[in-house]
C-alpha cells in the first residue's frame, strides 16, 4: 500500500547528522550529539554546528577544529566563515571561535577524505 503525505506532515528523516568530540590530550572519542535530516543545507550545518560548539564550550570543552568530508554541503558551509587567516585564493581554512565563546581562539576546518566509520 502506497503511503500518502499529508500537508502538515514533517519530511520522513534519511539521514543522521552526528557529532563526535575526540580529545587531544586525553582518550575521549564519544558522539556527542545527533540530529535527524532529511535535506541538510549549509544553513542547517551552521545553525546545529554552533548550538554543538556553544554548549561544549559552555560546558568548558574547548573546540580547536571541525573535521568533515569533502562534500558540497560541508565546503559550502565552511565557506560562509569570514577567514581568520586571509589567503591568496579566499580558501577559508580558520575563523575566531564560533558563538563569540572564545575569541581570542581560532577554530580550524579539516577535510577528512577517507570515511569517519571504520569496520574495526
Amino acid at each position: 500500500m502506497k503511503r500518502v503525505k499529508c500537508e502538515n506532515e514533517p519530511e520522513v528523516a534519511t539521514k543522521i547528522l552526528a557529532y563526535m568530540i575526540k580529545g587531544c590530550t586525553n582518550s575521549v572519542k564519544e558522539v556527542i550529539a545527533a540530529f535527524t535530516t532529511g535535506c541538510l543545507t549549509k544553513e542547517q550545518l551552521f545553525s546545529k554546528t554552533r548550538l554543538v560548539i556553544k554548549a561544549c564550550e559552555g560546558a568548558g570543552v574547548k573546540i580547536l577544529a571541525v573535521v568533515c568530508d569533502g562534500s558540497s554541503v560541508n565546503r559550502a558551509f565552511i565557506a560562509m566563515h569570514s577567514p581568520a587567516t586571509e589567503t591568496a585564493g579566499g580558501v577559508v581554512f580558520d575563523t575566531v571561535n564560533m558563538n563569540m565563546c572564545a575569541l581570542d581562539r581560532t577554530l580550524f576546518f579539516y577535510f577528512r577524505p577517507t570515511p569517519f566509520v571504520k569496520d574495526h
